[in-house]
């Protein structure tokens, strides 16, 4: 793959690059990718999706659940007033 880039001239991202072992048998416990050792993780997240290595997507629910309650929280803190002058004369 490390040849392939160079001769399109394009650049690789090793940093963003992991091994992610699907099941229990572990194929290849040590990758190198353009001299570094890509590290093995137990989950990732690829192209908006976070998968673990058992293709479970709780994560990837939980981050999104966090996201929406997040969001939801400042649509009511924009349209909650904190004026107390107001809240008494209502």
């Amino acid at each position: 793959m490390t040849n392939w880039a160079q001769e399109w001239q394009l650049g690789i991202s090793v940093d963003k690059c992991c091994v992610l072992n699907i099941g229990t048998e572990v194929i290849a416990p040590r990758l190198l990718l353009d001299n570094c050792t890509l590290s093995v993780l137990s989950q990732s997240h690829d192209m908006g999706i976070i998968v673990n290595d058992s293709l479970s997507l709780t994560a990837h629910e939980m981050d999104i659940v966090s996201k929406a309650h997040r969001r939801s929280a400042l649509i009511l803190r924009a349209f909650t007033s904190h004026d107390v002058k107001l809240l008494i004369h209502a």
